[in-house]
Parts: C-alpha cells; sequence; structure tokens
C-alpha cells in the first residue's frame, strides 16, 4: 500500500468505497438534468443581460462597471472562450457542469461530519432535488460558482482538521483559497466564512469547559485544535491575497479605477438600492418557506414550435384569450424539500439548545435526539454534527436581517444547502432505528421529495404546459 494512502483522511478514502457507486449516480443524474435543453431559450434570462455580456466583455477588453467582484464573469468567460461561440451553450454549459457537482461537495463535507454511507447518500440526493439550484445551475448566472468554492472550501477545511500533520497545511491553504474566491463571486461568500468561524470557537469553548467526550467530542476537539495563530491570521491572509488577486484582470480593464475605490462603488450600489427596487423583492424570513420564488422567463404562445428562436424575455406574444401553452422559468426550491428541511433545521436547533443548557446547567449531554443515548456513538447523529449544520445555516441566513436592499429568493442558496444537510440527518438517524413506523417516515418523506422534483420539474425547465397545468403548480397567490 502506498504512503500516500495511509495520509488520505479518512472521509476522503469513505468516498473511494462502493459508495461512490451511488454518486456517480447522483452526479449523472444532476449533470443530465442540468444539460438537457439547455439551449432551449435562445434568448438572454433574467441577469444573463449582464453577467453574459460582462463575460464576453472581459474577452473583447470592453470596460464596464458591474455589482459584484469578477470571479464569476471570468468563468462565464472562460466557457465562452472555451466554446468559441457568444450563444446559449456557450455561456451557460460550465454553470451547468459546475452546478452538477454541488450535490457532491455536500457529500464531501457529509462524509466528514458522520460516516455513515446512507447520511452522505441522502445528503447528495436530497441535494440533487431541489429546483432552484437546478434552475440556477442552468443559465449565465454566478450563484452556483459562489456555493461551489464555499462549499469547497468548508469540505478542504474538514478534510484539514482529520488529516495528518505532513498534509494538514496543503488542505489548509486550499481552504483559504476556496473560501477566497467564494467571496470574489459575490461578497455573500463570507457567510461561509463566518460559518466556520463560529464551529471553531463553539468546539473552543466546548474543550475549554467540558473538555471533550469520547466519540462525538473528536470532531469538536479535531475542529477546535486550529489556534488563533492559523484561523487569525493565516486563514484570513490567504483569503485577503487571492481575493485582491483576482481583482487584477478587472483592473487592468478599467486602470482608472482602484482596488479600494472600487470596493467603495460595490458598497455604495448596494446600499443604494430599494427594498422596494423589484417586484420579485422578499424579506428575509420569507425564504425558509419559500414564500415568494421568481419567474426568470414567461411566455404564453398560442400553438407550439419547434424552437423558439430570440423570444421576449416576458410575454405573452399572443392575446390571452387565445393562449395554449405557456412557457415559465421558475427560481423555486422544491418546496416539499424546503419545507421538510426547513422543520428539520428547528429540530436540531432545539437539539442543539437542550445540549448546551444541559452541559451549561448539570456538565451532562443530555444528547437524546430520537431516544439514542444507547447507541455507540459512531452510529448515531452526534450533537457536533447538528452545531456544524445549524451553525452555518445561522451563518448564512442571520446576517441578512440587517440588509436593507432588496433581496430575493436566492440569496438563501447557501443556508439552503444546510437545511438539506440537516434533514439527511434526520432521515439517517429515524432510519437507523429498529421501529419500522420510523422508517415508514423516511419512505415517506423521501417519496414527497421525489415526487415534489417530478411536479414542478416543468417549471424548472421551462417545459411547455398548459394554462391550468401551470396553475395547478402555483399553490398561492404570492408564486406568481
Amino acid at each position: 500500500m502506498s504512503p500516500s494512502h495511509y495520509l488520505m483522511p479518512r472521509p476522503l478514502k469513505l468516498l473511494l468505497t462502493p459508495l461512490s457507486l451511488g454518486l456517480v449516480g447522483v452526479w449523472l443524474f444532476a449533470l443530465v438534468t442540468r444539460f438537457w435543453g439547455l439551449t432551449r431559450f435562445d434568448t438572454l434570462v433574467f441577469d444573463e443581460v449582464y453577467f453574459a455580456r460582462f463575460g464576453r466583455n472581459y474577452l473583447a477588453g470592453v470596460a464596464f462597471f458591474d455589482a459584484h467582484p469578477p470571479l464569476g464573469k471570468y468563468l462565464i468567460a472562460l466557457g465562452i472562450y472555451l466554446s468559441g461561440h457568444f450563444d446559449p451553450w456557450g455561456y451557460r454549459w460550465l454553470n451547468a457542469f459546475t452546478g452538477s457537482l454541488i450535490p457532491l461537495l455536500v457529500a464531501g463535507i457529509a462524509a466528514c461530519l458522520w460516516r455513515k454511507p446512507l447520511f452522505i447518500f441522502l445528503a447528495a440526493f436530497l441535494t440533487s432535488l431541489d429546483g432552484l439550484l437546478l434552475v440556477e445551475s442552468r443559465y449565465a448566472l454566478i450563484n452556483m460558482y459562489l456555493l461551489f468554492f464555499g462549499l469547497l472550501g468548508q469540505w478542504l477545511w474538514l478534510l484539514a482538521s482529520e488529516a495528518k500533520k505532513q498534509n494538514r497545511a496543503w488542505y489548509f491553504i486550499g481552504a483559504g483559497l476556496a473560501l477566497g474566491c467564494s467571496v470574489a463571486v459575490k461578497w455573500s461568500g463570507l457567510g461561509y466564512v463566518l460559518g466556520l468561524y463560529g464551529v471553531w470557537g463553539i468546539a473552543k469553548i466546548s474543550g475549554w469547559l467540558w473538555g471533550y467526550r469520547q466519540g462525538w467530542g473528536q470532531h469538536l476537539q479535531a475542529w477546535g485544535k486550529w489556534t488563533i495563530w492559523q484561523m487569525g491570521v493565516i486563514l484570513p491572509g490567504v483569503m485577503v491575497a487571492i481575493y485582491s488577486l483576482l481583482w487584477w484582470p478587472h483592473l487592468r480593464l478599467n486602470p482608472g479605477v482602484g482596488f479600494f475605490q472600487i470596493q467603495q462603488q460595490l458598497y455604495d450600489y448596494h446600499k443604494g438600492i430599494s427594498s422596494t427596487a423589484h417586484p420579485y423583492c422578499s424579506a428575509w424570513f420569507t425564504w425558509p418557506l419559500g414564500l415568494r420564488p421568481m419567474s426568470y422567463f414567461y411566455l404564453t404562445v398560442d400553438k407550439l414550435t419547434p424552437n423558439l428562436d430570440n423570444p421576449p424575455l416576458f410575454g405573452p406574444m399572443s392575446p390571452r384569450n387565445a393562449t395554449a401553452w405557456v412557457y415559465d422559468v421558475h427560481a423555486q426550491f422544491n418546496p416539499l424539500l424546503l419545507w421538510l428541511s426547513t422543520i428539520s433545521v428547528l429540530i436540531l436547533l432545539v437539539g442543539c439548545g437542550a445540549w448546551l443548557w444541559g452541559r451549561w446547567q448539570q456538565n451532562q449531554s443530555h444528547w437524546n435526539l430520537l431516544h439514542v443515548d444507547q447507541w455507540p456513538p459512531h452510529q448515531h447523529l452526534t450533537p457536533a454534527v447538528a452545531l456544524f449544520v445549524v451553525i452555518n445555516y445561522g451563518a448564512n441566513l442571520l446576517p441578512w436581517v440587517q440588509v436593507g436592499r432588496c433581496l430575493f429568493i436566492y440569496h438563501y442558496l447557501p443556508a439552503a444547502i444546510f437545511s438539506f444537510l440537516g434533514l439527511a440527518a434526520l432521515l439517517t438517524q429515524a432510519g437507523s432505528q429498529s421501529d419500522i413506523r420510523w422508517r415508514g417516515v423516511v419512505v415517506l418523506a423521501i417519496a414527497l421529495v421525489i415526487g415534489g422534483f417530478i411536479f414542478w420539474l416543468p417549471i424548472f425547465l421551462g417545459l411547455p404546459l398548459t394554462p391550468l397545468e401551470f396553475s395547478w403548480r402555483m399553490w398561492f397567490r404570492s408564486w406568481i
């Protein structure tokens, strides 16, 4: 056996077992759903009118102002360059491929948290069944790059925490580079950073106050071993370095603007956006229930045509009384997945609160989520896993409370992924119990998520629907 095998972190070894067959299946499913009919609408959809053109501007050497850091548009430009054409395939394919990798990154994080194959598979599978992730992957938008680098950074940080000393520094530096890239796509990538610092802080405090219990305490011990020098200087230093470096091509294209000046311009731009600047603005507290999704494309026609060359972004093309078909791309979570995941986060939050209160009051764990205290630690959902999910969920959601500008449902994506992880954890916990009723709950929940994905798939992919079929999928007035 090669020496490199011994240096590989255990979560990475786990992904190279037969479990990988299931994950390959999930990836192929994600790949097909993202690439099938990718060029269906030969027009710039939603923010493609900005981002796709900005990518082309980089290739053409045309100066412009953008409200976000440049990395996402660099990658769109790369896709256009590699395809050789500025057309829907050229500016969408790389985003679609990146989106197909998100479930695998979630699986990687899951493998670091809890080494149960069912949990790892469910984390990836549930993520692949979300609608908003699918929609955002199929157009030249930049949220997939934000998620990709943010999740990659967290995974590398977790791998670094478990790696042998020889490899630990490489994973740690890689985490800093990936997190810096996430912020270089959108500033909201800082939520992933905040989540890691929250996990590290809780792990440190837990070790100081109570020590580390055998089993679940191994995670907290691994996360808390990083020093203030490493987390306070090296990690942010790497992030700032890569973030600053990635601005260099953009600043060369805009020589009259300095680095700090453009940061101020971005801040002023977002600060100046009204809270009612767009009809699809939504408050942060509506996101966990998906109360205000967005329509990225809407068109009504009186008859189906073989293709839709250069259609307008919004219809109708024909009188409404003559409408026979509706084309709609709805930026919407899979509602059943979203609601179950939100409930899961609340359950984990209550469990974490009870555990922390018990530790504070009596120096006891009081961790009895779904009655599993009698199980060996490696076989059940531990407080460390729940804390990681809840802290990262809060770190990616709660900062939006103080933001006064117009916000949209897609701002919830980073937090939502951790709620999917929480649902996978609870389903794995319930499915591991001997009581067949718990297993029935697991089967029902998974069936509801799959059914929801299939039912709403036409409005995720923009498939033609009759007006009646479209109305069936608009369950609430706020969805329209």
